[in-house]
């Protein structure tokens, strides 16, 4: 799990990309008591962007309804980028009024 972590890191969707499609497989919880989650998550405080980013979308393809919160508070992120990741990512954990983060 560190190299899928530290993949989401890179600056280029060309290198993140595998990484989040590689978590999206591993399903809800990521396969290790939710550890995968919580890997992701501390990534939603780096300050790249472009990892944040990466972050929110791999918590929303990886469909753990535990990173909700976590995603959340971070709906108002600085980077229009992030809050559109955050949104698309609330929406798939069954958020409907994600889109509201845009607004």
């Amino acid at each position: 799990m560190p190299r899928l972590a530290q993949a989401l890191k890179e600056r280029t969707i060309e290198r993140a990309g595998p990484a989040i499609a590689a978590l999206g497989r591993l399903g809800p919880g990521g396969g290790a008591g939710g550890q995968t989650r919580l890997a992701v998550e501390a990534l939603l405080s780096d300050p790249d962007a472009r990892t944040r980013y990466h972050a929110a979308r791999a918590l929303g393809v990886l469909g753990d309804r535990g990173a909700v919160e976590a995603l959340e508070r971070l709906g108002q992120d600085e980077d229009q980028g992030v809050r559109f990741a955050v949104s698309a990512a609330l929406k798939r954990l069954g958020k409907p009024e994600a889109y509201d983060i845009l607004m």
